[in-house]
């Protein structure tokens, strides 16, 4: 009988379930299926407070397609400064933070992103960019351009590029960055565009470049 007994216990034992550890109150929440932290409220703030309004989408003749939301890549990706580049920028491994937002007309779709940096300004990161013309050989086939970034007073760095393709339409990228924050924007010119307006895409990055530039300048 004693040893049906021990038998018994050891079962018991056996089959008892171990809880998972409590998550401290102030931990920084985390995506599904990633490691990696959203943005602390702190971050967020700071984020948000760089990226354009929809007073500036409107001066831009852009339709807000989503609200900037926070994000967390998963680990084996990572985040992304400018993600059409088919290998990730060296910077990107600092990147902590980021938010993200969707902008739409019958001409453009523009991809907002802001990030924080930790350990490097994030004016490397622009220089990295600069380094390999914005990845736009990694967009499709095409001429690639250098767009002219208006210069700002309290900007760090910027810089824009765009991959003019076989059929006239440009995807272009720019990167802005002061102190550890940089805002990027990936830009798709639609094949809905009216053909007399093809041209126009290095001028509309320009225009872009100038709202994100004073978000920039307003937000330090």
């Amino acid at each position: 009988m004693r040893g049906w007994l021990l038998v018994a216990l050891l079962a018991l034992s056996a089959c008892t379930v171990t809880p998972p550890p409590e998550q401290p109150e102030d931990a920084a929440p985390t995506a599904p299926g990633s490691a990696r932290p959203l943005p602390t409220p702190e971050d967020q703030q700071r984020l948000v407070s760089v990226m354009l309004t929809d007073d500036d989408g409107a001066l831009l003749d852009l339709d807000r397609a989503s609200g900037a939301v926070p994000f967390a890549e998963p680990d084996d990706k990572g985040y992304a400064l400018v993600e059409k580049c088919a290998d990730t920028l060296t910077s990107d491994a600092n990147i902590v933070a980021a938010e993200r937002a969707q902008w739409q007309n019958e001409d453009y779709a523009v991809t907002e992103l802001a990030v924080r940096y930790e350990v490097i300004e994030a004016s490397a990161a622009v220089w990295e960019v600069r380094m390999t013309s914005g990845c736009r050989g990694d967009v499709g086939p095409g001429r690639i351009v250098t767009v002219q970034v208006p210069p700002f007073s309290d900007i760090d760095a910027g810089v824009a590029f765009c991959t003019i393709g076989e059929d006239d339409l440009s995807q272009c990228v720019v990167v802005e960055a002061v102190g550890d924050l940089a805002v990027a924007a990936e830009v798709k010119q639609l094949g809905n565009t009216n053909r007399a307006r093809l041209g126009s895409a290095q001028v509309f990055v320009q225009r872009l470049a100038i709202e994100l530039g004073q978000r920039l300048e307003r937000a330090t």
